[in-house]
């Protein structure tokens, strides 16, 4: 028989009472006793909204993000963010409180950008070149430089009149008394003509031809099997996913892939016959135009239909984790007299059963 838990209305309860009960959860996470899963049905059924309510006061006190409804956008969108929230700050080793844990919470933030960002290109407005994320940084400043680096990410690089003219106005300085004068007008900013289809919009302006570089005459073949599959389509059909998977397929770690400390990708996976790629969620969602949570439900979802396995690492020296996704494996396969590499994705083995002359088969 299932013991009914008595709900409690926190609204009668006064914030010291609401505040310890609120610690008391806290230091048992932290005690490593129990688990957010474990705890959070029965605290949420005792003290419903205890929980949610003490996440916004922390964020809202310091600000690092603004997460109450705002006026276009709609309660239940706002619940599901703070849902997000909760569920990341409980399962991070600490909860920041004071204003010195709170700053080191954003200087560990900023660390962790830089050292994903630091070989990225970003278009600087100023000089009309392509400078390193770093150098962004030295030459902006940190505020304007995570900007560039959102509209690169979401926006094809289009950044708003006030950001444009704060860069213009920067270069200007750095150049001297000689330096242009910043242009008032900003057309750049101007949105494009877009073409709708299927209520997709396409940027048609905001493509650009990349040049070829050492690696991409690798090729990710889909047989027409596995479009075939009804289950393939039903899995894929969700906005993005596509686009997701396929991203991480064209940065899988494979020979030539120099680790760099705290991230053994190559030596942890690709020597050991796997096709993996490492990320956070948040680094995913800017690369794919998606957000945070939809990136975790769509790999949670492809590692419980199979398609790809997942795995967490901690870097050393660091707070967060970052996600490991595992596409496939690969052999290295003697052929004629001579060693050729043969890859395979989970994903195709799901979706069709594999031809009889496959080179390996998985182990299950």
């Amino acid at each position: 028989m299932v013991e009914q838990i008595e709900a409690i209305d926190i609204s009668t309860l006064p914030e010291e009472e609401k505040a310890r009960i609120y610690k008391e959860f806290n230091d048992l996470l932290k005690s490593g006793e129990s688990d957010y899963d474990q705890l959070e049905p029965y605290y949420n059924a005792r003290y419903p909204g205890l929980i949610k309510e003490r996440i916004q006061k922390l964020y809202r006190k310091n600000k690092p993000f603004e997460i109450a409804p705002a006026d276009d956008i709609k309660a239940d969108d706002a619940d599901d963010d703070v849902d997000e929230l909760v569920h990341e700050l409980m399962n991070k080793d600490w909860l920041p409180k004071t204003k010195e844990e709170w700053a080191q919470f954003h200087r560990d933030d900023e660390e962790w950008d830089d050292e994903e960002r630091q070989t990225h290109l970003l278009y600087d407005p100023g000089s009309r070149e392509k400078i390193l994320y770093p150098d962004c940084i030295q030459k902006y400043g940190r505020p304007i430089t995570v900007r560039m680096y959102q509209a690169d990410q979401c926006t094809a690089g289009k950044l708003d009149v006030e950001t444009w003219q704060q860069i213009q106005d920067i270069h200007k300085k750095n150049k001297g008394p000689n330096g242009t004068k910043p242009r008032r007008d900003v057309d750049i900013v101007i949105a494009p003509k877009q073409q709708v289809v299927e209520n997709i919009v396409v940027d048609v302006k905001a493509i650009v031809q990349c040049e070829r570089r050492k690696g991409d005459d690798y090729f990710l073949k889909l047989e027409r099997g596995v479009i075939r599959n009804k289950s393939y389509r039903l899995v894929f059909k969700k906005i993005g996913r596509s686009v997701l998977y396929e991203y991480l397929w064209a940065n899988i770690v494979r020979e030539g892939w120099i680790d760099k400390p705290g991230y053994p990708i190559k030596e942890s996976y690709y020597n050991k016959g796997y096709l993996a790629y490492c990320s956070s969620l948040r680094e995913l969602g800017l690369a794919c135009g998606l957000d945070k949570n939809t990136v975790k439900i769509s790999l949670d979802e492809f590692a419980e239909a199979g398609i790809i396995k997942l795995e967490q690492i901690i870097p050393q020296g660091k707070a967060y984790s970052q996600t490991v996704a595992i596409l496939g494996e690969w052999r290295a396969i003697e052929q004629g007299g001579s060693v050729k590499i043969s890859e395979r994705y989970y994903r195709d083995e799901v979706f069709l059963a594999p031809p009889a002359d496959v080179p390996f088969q998985f182990k299950k």
